[in-house]
């Protein structure tokens, strides 16, 4: 038996989420409903009412909240294109490209 390291088919599967997070997700938003509380709402109020770090502290939760981060796109290029350059004085008054 291996002592370590990546195994075809172990750990979690990609793109699951931690049940524990989804959890604790759900108990917040029941606490919030059950108390009328609307935390994107609070955290805004946050924004606009205090000194800048606590503003931008708020904002920076309410964009993390609402915009998921982007993740880096790996791009292959598999034929670099070629371009020509045209004297532009040349073409006909009617050409597309003039």
């Amino acid at each position: 038996m291996p002592a370590g390291g990546a195994r075809p088919g172990a750990g979690r599967p990609k793109g699951a989420v931690q049940r524990l997070s989804v959890e604790f997700r759900e108990r917040v938003e029941q606490a919030c409903a059950d108390k009328g509380f609307d935390l994107v709402e609070e955290i805004i109020d946050i924004a606009r009412d205090h000194t800048s770090e606590d503003r931008m502290a708020a904002l920076k939760l309410v964009v993390d909240y609402a915009y998921p981060k982007l993740k880096a796109v790996e791009m292959q290029v598999t034929e670099v294109p070629r371009f020509e350059l045209i004297d532009a004085s040349q073409l006909a008054p009617d050409d597309p490209l003039g």
